[in-house]
């Protein structure tokens, strides 16, 4: 469990893709619909936040769960859902630094990923549910994921929620 003070907000969404791009990070298509939709809010005015980067099981589910679950413990133990732009202000501070091995792993969160608890910008199925954090052979990328509510998280599988 980690816990860290972020600043997010201050740029346009144009401006933010700007940045992500003059950081020479990397987006997979799904990142780049979910930003890229009129849906998807950027913090107009900065702010600091505080966020916690904790496993699945540090949340008390041992077993792993699937995404409402995640959030209801979460939720239950005062943890709150991030900004939808969360993602991009931690990448951009390169504030996440595990390397991930270069495999694909269809199914299930890439090993050392971090994914970013936001509430879903809509009830499609077929759109990206949100961010994910990774490092592949130094490259930093911002990764868009879809899931749905049977998808079982693992226990290991971390994520970023705030703290109130």
């Amino acid at each position: 469990m980690e816990t860290m003070e972020l600043i997010i907000g201050g740029l346009s969404k144009k401006e933010t893709l700007v940045q992500l791009y003059d950081k020479k990070i990397k987006m997979n298509p799904l990142a780049e619909t979910y930003i890229n939709d009129t849906r998807f809010k950027v913090t107009e005015t900065p702010r600091k936040i505080q966020i916690i980067m904790l496993s699945v099981a540090e949340l008390g589910l041992t077993k792993g769960a699937n995404l409402s679950t995640i959030y209801k413990q979460a939720a239950e133990k005062g943890l709150l859902l991030c900004p939808e732009d969360t993602g991009i202000y931690l990448r951009m501070g390169n504030r996440y630094e595990k390397n991930s091995h270069g495999l694909v792993s269809k199914g299930k969160a890439p090993d050392d990923s971090l994914t970013v608890a936001t509430k879903n910008i809509t009830s499609d199925i077929h759109f990206p549910k949100g961010l994910y954090l990774r490092k592949i052979e130094g490259d930093l990328w911002l990764r868009g994921y879809i899931c749905d509510d049977e998808h079982l998280f693992s226990s290991e599988d971390r994520f970023v929620f705030c703290k109130k």
